[in-house]
């Protein structure tokens, strides 16, 4: 009995040996977009309906700021919620020069999920998913 436990352990473990080989490989042949094969290149125009009701237009945020900054998140985002509270801080000191859009990657965050995130942490800047914008 304990040769036969034995045997078929050793063939499980060559089994995802093999597994694990032929997936490591998949990985590494696969083609991974870079920041560095978007450098350069202008982000598509975008429009969003924010939780608040209003609309966010990416090509009327850069005539009218300086700068922009999206910021693709999730409600299950551990480092996205620990950066909010920086974020909205900057926010608040730089709002007359630079916009600012938070766009949910999460289908399932709704617009009522949205909203009581953004309440329980305080967020002022708009809202959205990126449904919409398909980003």
């Amino acid at each position: 009995m304990k040769t036969t436990a034995k045997i078929l352990s050793v063939i499980l473990l060559a089994v995802l040996a093999i597994g694990m080989i032929t997936y490591a490989g998949d990985v590494q042949e696969a083609d991974f977009a870079t920041p560095e094969d978007y450098l350069g290149q202008s982000m598509p125009d975008f429009s969003v309906t924010a939780i608040d009701g209003s609309t966010f237009t990416l090509s009327d945020a850069l005539a009218e700021k300086k700068a922009v900054l999206v910021n693709l998140w999730a409600t299950w985002c551990g480092p996205c919620e620990m950066e909010f509270p920086y974020l909205e801080e900057a926010y608040e000191n730089y709002a007359e020069d630079v916009a600012v859009i938070a766009l949910s990657i999460e289908p399932t965050d709704s617009e009522e999920v949205l909203t009581k995130y953004a309440e329980s942490h305080g967020l002022t800047f708009p809202v959205a998913n990126d449904e919409q914008a398909g980003l």
